[in-house]
Formats: structure tokens, C-alpha cells, sequence
């Protein structure tokens, strides 16, 4: 059910024609391709991007995507120099949809190839999730069922750490009960040694 929430605003996202980038924030505006890009040039025209979007996207979108009016495009970095690293999201023929910049210091050590969503969320359910609580969903002895009524997973990068925050939020609806019962779990994951600081 998580999954299907998350690919909501993905969707929209999609539908829009925007990968990356809420509301078109790092849309091409004219023409670029990536071979002027890798080349130096127009470097000015990338729109600013904090390593805490830059994670969160890639999580969300991964390097490839396909959608109905561009087909496949994906995430390339273009260039790099002292201050900055240059991402595009790259169409056929080599013309970019986004571009923007990331601070290469806030991206150093940071394997971000390897946040994958599914690998996560897993993962997390796996070790952090308490299994007692699971124990709240299906047919008790004089209770009738529960089940999930939503589930949202957030993830926030922190850079002064490396550290990944990974939140998980659960809403539990029961016909025995006037309320939904709603808990909240985080967690860091370290992506250096791909397992959760315990």
C-alpha cells in the first residue's frame, strides 16, 4: 500500500512532464543538450538544489523514468568543478528537461546510487518496524479486523552526519474503534555501511 501512495505524486509529477523538481523548479528553459553541459557551458543557468532534494528525489525517481510524452529519460551528471556538481535530466537526442546544481562538499562520500526505495522501505520494515505491532492488524478474539488505512514513508539526508533519516508513518483503522490509531517510527540509515545506526 506504501508503494502505491508514494507513486501518487509521481504520477503528477510525470503527468506534468516534471521528474525532478516540485512545480517545474529545475525545468530547461530553451534549448541545452549535455555535450555543451559537459563541455562548461551554461553552467550558469542550473537552478540551485540542496543535497536534502537532490537524495529525497533520487530516492523517489531513481536514475531512469518513463513517461508517456518524453518516453525514457534519465538523471546524468554533466559536470563537476570545486563548488558545485551539474545534474540534468537528460531526453533522446540529448536534450536536457532539468538542470541544476548540488554542492559538491554536501555530496562527497555520499553514495546516492545505492538509497534505492524498495531496498529502504524493506529493510526498515524488516529491522525497525516492532513486530508487536503488527500484531494490530487482522481477526482478534471478539475484536473485529484492522487494517492498514495509510502508510507514508519520508526520508531526510543529513549532510553534517551522512546520515540518512528514514520515517515511516502508519495510520491503523479498526471497525471496533471511533478512532484511527496512527504511529510513527524514524530510524538513521548509514549509507557508508548500508545498515541503520542501531
Amino acid at each position: 500500500m506504501y508503494r502505491f501512495l508514494l507513486w501518487i505524486p509521481i504520477l503528477v509529477l510525470l503527468g506534468t512532464g516534471y521528474t525532478y523538481g516540485q512545480a517545474g523548479a529545475f525545468k530547461v528553459k530553451g534549448s541545452i543538450d549535455t555535450a555543451s553541459v559537459k563541455a562548461g557551458r551554461y553552467l550558469d543557468r542550473a537552478k540551485m538544489c540542496s543535497v536534502q532534494e537532490f537524495v529525497k528525489m533520487y530516492i523517489a525517481v531513481g536514475d531512469t523514468v518513463r513517461s508517456r510524452k518524453w518516453g525514457y529519460t534519465h538523471l546524468e551528471k554533466l559536470y563537476q568543478d570545486a563548488t558545485f556538481a551539474y545534474y540534468g535530466q537528460v531526453k533522446s537526442g540529448g536534450l536536457l528537461m532539468t538542470f541544476f546544481k548540488v554542492p559538491a562538499s554536501d555530496l562527497s562520500g555520499l553514495d546516492y546510487k545505492t538509497l534505492d526505495y524498495q531496498m529502504l522501505t524493506k529493510k526498515f520494515m524488516e529491522e525497525i518496524f516492532p513486530a508487536d505491532d503488527r500484531k494490530l492488524l487482522g481477526r482478534k478474539k471478539g475484536l473485529n479486523n484492522c487494517w492498514t488505512a495509510n502508510e507514508v514513508f519520508d526520508f531526510i539526508y543529513h549532510p553534517d552526519k551522512k546520515q540518512l533519516e528514514v520515517a515511516y508513518h502508519w495510520t491503523v483503522d479498526c471497525n471496533y474503534r471511533s478512532k484511527k490509531i496512527r504511529k510513527h517510527y524514524t530510524a538513521l540509515y548509514d549509507p557508508a555501511s548500508k545498515q541503520f545506526v542501531k
